[in-house]
């Protein structure tokens, strides 16, 4: 049966309706961690949503090495300094257009980063924060500075130590190719982080998940100092009782609402094949399980794409009431994912290529996840339609970043962002019909992309051994090549919907 485009754009008046509805929380965000003993290949997996709600836009950029003078320093947005250091690291920067905590990435040395907003009980009166208090420029120094995981928490954390957290709570997820860390901030100077376990994945929706905390274990556990006892004098927690760092310090509301709960519970369900059992009430589940089989890239990417299809918590079966970003509570995949990645972290080989930036940009159900080689001299263009570069203005870095020139933010089809975003409003306007061919076009790419893996690194390696240069000239014009292509293949597709919709 045709429908007609007006039609269409009627239901899609209403989708968009019932998502700005919804609430804050579909402006949020989701990552996972694989441990390197659950993977395949013996990666570290670092998955993440960025879900970002109004009107913004999501460009890439490649930050070079960069030398620095002795005085130096970082300005932090509310007023502090932080003291350059002497070189930074190269990475490639996901940023989020004007948004002070969305922004992500992965640096030279093959530590990747992302972060998820986690509300805290602690109240903005009760906050110990200097000069301010630190936010948006956390993420930038950590993969400026870290060489590693661990150092990368170990900088955040003494920078915590000396301003203060400007957000109510977050998590910042950090990984590189040997382990995985995890860090829960509050408003002001308290903290906690966490390894993951080799052999376990963890998964965040937008509340703390880390509950049991070794504060002897220092190899696996850091917490800010007087954790325990401001718990006591807040009068949330009682030193008879185990110390559970989630019901302790988790905003309430957060740590119960179901769009959380239901987030978590489907990525265990997909990573374990059994329903998971609640540790407390009907919100406490495990801060990581145990897979039940070896994980791969495709495995992650059905956690970042899942809408609870064939589950208990399924409330559209076979999508008869529309798109699953706008029916039910909140998914892990939604409308209001505008870019989605995940990191495979790789030792053994050069980092240049042992690391992918595998992205997807738009919602990831109806996008595709393209690699992006570690090594890579510059970003394909599409991926950074803007006249101002953070490299070529003349406006300081946060100005570049806050105040963007207007162009940035209106609809442009040379842009990637903005043409993935067009592809999944149309295929919304009639999910049920178009996501499985969608989905099996995507699908044929990733895998191919995946299958010839082996082949492509077994010659880049022997390339890299004789000749680095042109090793990483021949990964930056793969990584270009794919990304066109599939620009390319998501022009037609919209072509396709919008002739098969219009109306004569």
């Amino acid at each position: 049966m045709k429908i007609s485009f007006n039609n269409l754009l009627v239901k899609f008046g209403l989708i968009m309706l019932t998502i700005l509805l919804s609430g804050a929380t579909s402006f949020a965000c989701t990552t996972i961690i694989a441990g390197k003993n659950t993977t395949n290949d013996g990666s570290v997996l670092l998955g993440h949503n960025e879900d970002n709600g109004g009107i913004c836009n999501t460009l890439h950029w490649y930050v070079p090495r960069m030398k620095h003078e002795d005085n130096e320093y970082v300005q932090l947005r509310r007023g502090g300094k932080v003291p350059q250091v002497p070189e930074t690291y190269a990475y490639i920067w996901s940023e989020n257009v004007g948004l002070e905590w969305s922004d992500g990435g992965i640096n030279e040395k093959g530590v990747a980063l992302g972060s998820n907003w986690a509300g805290s009980r602690v109240q903005p009166e009760e906050a110990e924060l200097t000069d301010g208090g630190i936010g948006y420029m956390l993420r930038h120094i950590i993969l400026q500075r870290a060489s590693t995981a661990r150092e990368g928490v170990e900088i955040a954390t003494k920078l915590l130590d000396e301003f203060g957290y400007a957000h109510p709570g977050r998590s910042y997820q950090i990984a590189d190719s040997n382990e995985g860390w995890v860090l829960h901030a509050m408003r002001g100077k308290h903290y906690v982080a966490m390894r993951v376990p080799d052999d376990q994945v963890y998964f965040i929706p937008n509340v703390y998940v880390i509950h049991d905390i070794d504060f002897k274990d220092t190899k696996n556990f850091i917490a800010s100092k007087g954790l325990k006892k401001y718990a006591i004098e807040k009068g949330w927690y009682d030193e008879k009782e185990p110390f559970d760092f989630a019901k302790v310090f988790a905003d309430p509301e957060s740590r119960t609402a179901k769009s959380n709960t239901y987030r978590q519970w489907g990525a265990h369900y997909l990573l374990t094949g059994k329903n998971p059992v609640f540790l407390e009430g009907e919100w406490k589940l495990p801060t990581t399980v145990k897979p039940n089989r070896k994980l791969g890239l495709e495995d992650m990417a059905d956690i970042l794409r899942f809408h609870y299809e064939n589950t208990e918590l399924d409330e559209n079966p076979g999508y008869e009431k529309g798109t699953p970003h706008s029916v039910g509570v909140r998914k892990i995949c939604v409308a209001t994912t505008n870019t989605s990645f995940i990191a495979q972290l790789r030792s053994g080989m050069p980092k240049e290529i042992g690391n992918i930036y595998w992205l997807a940009t738009g919602s990831p159900c109806t996008g595709v996840y393209v690699p992006w080689y570690l090594g890579i001299l510059e970003i394909p263009h599409q991926w950074q339609v803007a006249q101002e570069t953070p490299l070529n203005t003349k406006r300081s870095f946060l100005d570049y970043h806050f105040d963007p020139a207007p162009e940035v933010l209106q609809f442009n089809d040379a842009s990637a962002y903005y043409t993935f975003t067009e592809l999944e409003n149309l295929v919304g306007m009639n999910y049920k019909e178009e996501i499985d061919w969608i989905r099996s076009e995507w699908k044929k790419t990733e895998r191919q992309s995946i299958e010839s893996q082996p082949y492509l690194e077994k010659m880049l390696l022997e390339m890299y051994n004789t000749d680095p240069d042109l090793a990483i000239q021949f990964l930056t014009d793969y990584s270009k090549g794919i990304s066109t292509e599939v620009f390319v293949q998501a022009k037609d597709m919209i072509r396709t919907l919008k002739t098969k919709y219009m109306s004569h």
